[in-house]
């Protein structure tokens, strides 16, 4: 299916081609399936249960630990305190610290959180990565494998940074002084350092070959702009989301107003009637919310250990308009495939939806580009679970079904 192998990327490393393989072989599967017409929320919500299975992050953190040290015969006799006392102290002698910004939690909170959670973000993977004097190969596990993300975006300056201190072997305090490198470079001071010929990028031995590098990024590539890019794509998709929930209920209001033969008066509503909670309320109108008007905790979903990080609040929607927050490209995924399941999509052929699926990736490709983020990745979960949607009969009532399913089935 040209669909799912056009997100195979050949220049990301061996192991995350040949995830990809793997994942669009799965995806492959699923939607040739003789349920998948028919029945594709069931068939999506089990798809993503049995064939997804996932080990904790925090899990596989502890496997890690006790593998590579030496703390006994029996894995099952080590207690949660005992890998927090490990890792604060690989840290200290490391000269790690445990929050990428600036963080009033202690250390041994963060440690804990790290050990218990089910996933996390990319940046835990890299203060790990420092702090646990990881190789360049163990975080590229942690990230490809644990986390089902991309290996290192050597787009994203930190990234590639971060990548050449883990290969080499330097700590944190040398990525810190090549990020400040970084930002004193000033791109018209004919001085920089010139980068000849293809960088030999995830294999940079020199300061002098990073140095070039950096200088590319910042005067080539514009990195800083990609972030901003990120922002202004965000809140394009966000108005475009809001324009499209403000005519529907505009819509809904006319159908209302009409079922009883009456006038035909409509309520017009425009885009600033809309709020971030009526966006909430719309993308996830299948979710039950508590007393205190919040979604429904995650903890309560089949799909907890897999989506807990996806879900599009409003309070992060707020942060983001702000630009407190920074841009993740699932916020990018999840409001441009809104927009693409808004259409009608009734009576539509498996063909015209797979031509249609092609375009959406096309276009979320070229936005997560411009944002200085990675191509779709169809290992991800959440990722695979937008496109098996995208290529059902109905995407938003699948979408809706399959969150509802999450948290109903028993």
């Amino acid at each position: 299916m040209n669909t799912i192998q056009s997100l195979i990327d050949s220049n990301t490393t061996v192991r995350d081609y040949e995830y990809t393989k793997m994942a669009a072989r799965s995806l492959r599967t699923v939607i040739s399936s003789r349920d998948f017409e028919d029945q594709s929320p069931e068939v999506i919500l089990n798809f993503l249960l049995e064939n997804k299975e996932q080990v904790s992050f925090g899990d596989q953190l502890r496997r890690y630990l006790f593998a590579h040290n030496d703390m006994g015969p029996s894995f099952s006799s080590i207690g949660l305190k005992d890998y927090i006392q490990l890792i604060i102290t690989s840290f200290k002698k490391n000269g790690a610290p445990f929050s990428m910004e600036a963080s009033t939690r202690a250390p041994s909170a963060s440690v804990k959180k790290w050990l218990t959670q089910t996933s996390v973000r990319r940046s835990v993977v890299f203060l790990l990565g420092f702090g646990l004097r990881m190789s360049v190969e163990d975080v590229e596990t942690f990230l490809v494998k644990y986390l089902n993300e991309r290996s290192f975006n050597l787009v994203d300056f930190k990234e590639a940074i971060y990548q050449y201190c883990f290969f080499n072997g330097f700590d944190y305090a040398k990525a810190q002084s090549l990020i400040d490198y970084y930002n004193s470079i000033d791109p018209s001071d004919p001085r920089n350092p010139v980068l000849t010929g293809s960088p030999n990028l995830g294999k940079m031995q020199t300061d002098e070959e990073i140095k070039a590098y950096l200088c590319h990024l910042k005067t080539k590539v514009k990195y800083e702009r990609k972030k901003d890019a990120a922002y202004t794509n965000f809140d394009l998709l966000l108005d475009t989301v809001i324009a499209l929930i403000a005519e529907d209920k505009t819509r809904s209001h006319f159908d209302h107003d009409n079922s009883d033969m009456s006038s035909g008066f409509t309520r017009d509503m425009s885009s600033s009637d809309i709020s971030l909670r009526m966006v909430e309320e719309t993308l996830y109108s299948s979710t039950d919310y508590s007393e205190d008007g919040n979604i429904q905790s995650m903890k309560d979903s089949l799909l907890k250990d897999k989506f807990a990080r996806y879900r599009l609040s409003r309070q992060r929607m707020n942060g983001l308009r702000k630009q407190t927050l920074e841009v993740d490209r699932y916020d990018l995924i999840t409001l441009l495939f809104f927009i693409y399941s808004q259409e009608n999509w009734e009576f539509r052929s498996p063909q015209m939806r797979k031509k249609r699926c092609m375009e959406f990736i096309d276009q979320i490709n070229e936005i997560l580009v411009q944002s200085g983020m990675i191509r779709m990745y169809p290992v991800n979960p959440y990722e695979s679970f937008i496109l098996l949607c995208l290529m059902s009969r109905d995407p938003w009532d699948t979408f809706c079904d399959v969150w509802y399913e999450s948290y109903h089935r028993r």
